[in-house]
């Protein structure tokens, strides 16, 4: 056991040198600063000169390796890499046998993300990074812009058609499809609206849609002019910009290209939802960046563009998925389309303004990228897709996974055995706890901050918002296994008065984990449990964000009422300029 634990010490002090390189320097020094420590451990480990040097040579020949399969990222990036999975493959060796699987799954979790964090924030070069088409346009195909919509207020809806009626396209129509309700005053007044925005917009009411979104989707596909080339969907919140359509429908004069996609972006939060907003930023400026170099950017459920052929090719929507956007990208790689992604924001919507819907928002994600991943697998072993390609969507699927919970539950049953036995189970935990803090700190702490320009103070208010949400991504995709199938909610888009009460059913079950760690730890501490005491001490601070998400979503219910005003406003500006 000396060996290992003395590399495992020289991988992990590897690893934050090299992560320490990452963050305080542009200068690249991992290779020669690890060299030179991998001779040092070597000799300590094997008190030999020769096998000190072999040890030197595998750590070349491995760096190499990544460096040439990873040929567009600094070197300290592949050095980061190598050390991180060196490391948890040491670790695996010397833990319980019974708990490898465990650990299995978060050294999964945690090489995906650590993939697409180093692939953006550590890369020398994009080759895919395009910016929004500025050329002089002479292709103009139809557009069909697709509205759909489930008892949204009527006021953010009004303004969302109004932006749309002002988009600078000469050939689009926009297909409205007020879905599953029957109640008159969700889709009565929407019918109004269209009517009075002329010809361009066709309005649907189907009191009955099976599939939700996916299926008004399908409908809004079957109805389509049969002269539309491009297909556009925007949520029903959304306020877009006029030049949308001029920006990115160029790039389909490539014929091979199936989908362009913009990032989801949003307006009107007060600044205690800051954090909120740069952790949903987190996905479209990492995970997003990261497919598109490879060819994997999928389709996000709105602000984007298809190409119908493509669309039709594929089967339309799959309605028994709760994510049918990120399902729909496996497919249309595994046929052989390009897709592109364009940073650039050309239209906003509204974020959840309670921590409930924000979980629920979340809950589904995770639940349906795991429904995703389970019906398109064989698709993902495929030779359909390139290994870089099949990499992009197992991690962008499982962006928000972790595995905290059964370990989390196997250290509270750990305090029951005696000092030896606790020890045992405990160290053989670390690892998924180790892999889920040092990710998030270096994509919160590191490559957000430096990504945008903003200070780290920033990022870790964002960090601390994403791990109010340890729970349900603890959770959702366990779920997921055990029942595949789940209804389709929709995020609320006004807030009325903060109340404690709601706040504190919101977050109970969080609540609720972080007492039960608490008390755990202290038992564990008590009994001399050490490695125990810290881990479930570790989980109390995972959890202690969600006791403070209250300040983020105190939204006073003016701020509601000043978006409800704003969107009035705005359609009566928007109104009587087009009269």
């Amino acid at each position: 056991m000396k060996w290992i634990s003395l590399l495992l010490i020289y991988f992990v002090f590897g690893l934050f040198l090299t992560t320490l390189n990452f963050t305080m320097t542009q200068r690249n020094f991992s290779f020669f600063n690890t060299a030179i420590l991998t001779l040092l451990f070597g000799y300590l480990i094997t008190n030999n000169a020769f096998l000190s040097l072999l040890f030197l040579a595998f750590y070349a020949a491995g760096f190499l390796l990544l460096r040439k399969f990873l040929q567009y990222w600094e070197e300290r990036s592949v050095s980061l890499i190598f050390l991180g999975i060196s490391s948890f493959v040491v670790y695996i060796l010397s833990i319980n046998p019974l708990l490898i699987p465990v650990n299995l799954v978060s050294f999964g979790f945690f090489a995906l993300s650590l993939f697409h964090i180093l692939d953006v924030g550590g890369r020398k070069k994009f080759l895919r990074r395009l910016e929004p088409s500025k050329e002089k346009n002479n292709y103009y195909p139809k557009i069909s812009l697709h509205i759909p919509i489930y008892e949204e207020p009527i006021d953010i809806v009004k303004r969302t058609l109004y932006s749309i009626a002002k988009i600078d396209w000469p050939n689009y129509e926009v297909c409205v499809i007020v879905n599953n309700t029957k109640k008159e005053k969700f889709w009565k007044p929407i019918k109004e609206i269209c009517e009075n925005l002329g010809e361009k917009f066709r309005f649907f009411h189907l009191p009955e849609c099976p599939g939700y979104k996916a299926g008004a989707l399908n409908f809004a596909l079957s109805i389509t002019s049969p002269d539309a080339e491009i297909i556009g969907v925007i949520d029903a919140d959304y306020e877009v910009k006029p030049d949308f359509l001029k920006a990115t429908v160029p790039f389909f004069k490539d014929p091979d290209v199936a989908v362009v996609q913009t990032p989801q972006d949003y307006r009107e939060f007060p600044q205690s939802m800051e954090g909120v907003y740069w952790s949903y930023r987190y996905f479209f400026t990492v995970i997003m960046n990261s497919c598109n170099e490879h060819n994997a950017a999928s389709f996000m459920g709105t602000m984007g563009l298809i190409r119908k052929k493509c669309l039709e090719e594929i089967g339309g929507w799959d309605e028994k998925v709760i994510t049918e956007d990120s399902e729909l990208g496996i497919r249309i790689h595994s046929k052989g389309w390009k897709t592109i992604y364009i940073d650039t924001s050309f239209g906003k919507g509204l974020m959840p303004f309670t921590f409930g819907s924000y979980k629920k928002q979340r809950f589904r994600w995770a639940f349906g990228n795991m429904q995703t991943l389970i019906k398109n697998f064989k698709n993902l072993l495929s030779n359909n897709l390139t290994i870089f390609q099949k990499i992009c969507y197992f991690g962008s699927n499982t962006v928000w996974f972790n595995n905290l919970l059964i370990p989390w539950i196997l250290l509270c049953f750990s305090v029951l055995l005696d000092k030896e036995g606790a020890d045992k189970v405990s160290f053989s935990l670390i690892g998924p706890f180790a892999a889920f803090i040092f990710t998030n700190i270096l994509a919160f702490l590191v490559v957000l901050p430096r990504f945008h320009g903003f200070s780290v103070k920033k990022g870790f208010s964002a960090l601390m918002v994403f791990l109010s949400l340890t729970w349900v991504m603890s959770v959702a995709w366990l779920l997921c296994l055990i029942k595949k199938e789940r209804g389709f909610w929709r995020t609320p888009k006004i807030k009325k008065a903060f109340k404690l009460t709601g706040f504190l059913k919101d977050a109970s079950t969080e609540i609720i984990i972080l007492l039960i760690s608490a008390k755990c730890a202290t038992v564990a501490f008590l009994k001399g449990c050490w490695i125990s005491g810290i881990l479930l001490f570790v989980n109390t601070v995972l959890y202690l964000p969600s006791l403070f998400a209250y300040k983020w979503f105190k939204v006073e219910e003016t701020h509601g009422r000043r978006i409800k005003n704003a969107n009035c406003n705005f359609g009566s500006s928007v109104e009587a300029s087009a009269s």
